[in-house]
């Protein structure tokens, strides 16, 4: 008998070591997603609930609610998104569950300075004449995207404004304004990955392509 217990105690003891292990922690990249509750799906709704998402990914992954500080500095929020998507609540309603880039979002807490808004543009000389064209963009398959051809025309000499009239698909709108000319436009377009888009014959139902639009271009493939 006395032997049956030196033989069970060992293993007693190393099941109770095995029972009292703590449950694993999350695992990291999760660190790196938020599910954010959302009423709709248009543009300005999902640009906001990126902006929460990434002061609550900010706080997770740093664990210092003061790092929410750091967000400040990010002009646009969309660019440290990998990917999202609209999805159902465990309790009902919709949520954005918002993947973020982990390497920006590591760069963004490692040095406050990656963050810093982007200088003006140059101005124009004050004789140029003020215009306006509707542009489309065709093939803009990601938030990332839409952020750089919008970052394209803003930093063109001469640009007042860059509004974002609509988006359909993987075709975006634009209107830009400002003292520029069509030949400049045309060149900043081609020396940031776009081309000419002739619009077809007969676009095919739900293609998205917009009436009106003064210059047409895709993004380069």
């Amino acid at each position: 008998m006395r032997s049956l217990s030196r033989f069970l105690l060992p293993i007693c003891f190393a099941a109770s070591l095995f029972g009292a292990a703590p449950v694993a922690a999350t695992a990291p990249a999760d660190r790196y997603i938020a599910e954010i509750p959302v009423a709709g799906e248009d543009a300005a709704q999902r640009d906001d609930a990126i902006a929460r998402a990434l002061r609550e990914v900010v706080v997770k992954v740093s664990g210092d609610p003061r790092s929410v500080s750091r967000v400040r500095g990010v002009r646009d929020p969309s660019e440290l998104v990998a990917q999202y998507r609209y999805g159902v609540a465990p309790g009902g309603g919709r949520v954005l569950r918002v993947v973020f880039d982990r390497a920006a979002i590591d760069a963004l807490l490692s040095d406050e300075d990656t963050a810093a808004v982007a200088p003006a543009p140059a101005a124009a000389p004050p004789s140029a004449p003020a215009e306006r064209f509707r542009v489309q963009v065709r093939g803009v398959d990601s938030l990332a995207q839409q952020a750089r051809v919008m970052r394209l025309f803003q930093g063109m000499a001469g640009i007042e404004e860059v509004a974002l009239r609509a988006v359909r698909g993987d075709v975006l709108q634009i209107e830009v304004n400002g003292r520029i000319g069509q030949d400049q436009l045309e060149r900043v377009a081609r020396e940031g990955s776009l081309e000419p888009d002739p619009v077809p014959a007969a676009p095919a139902a739900g293609q998205g392509y917009f009436e009106g639009a003064r210059l047409r271009y895709r993004v380069m493939q």
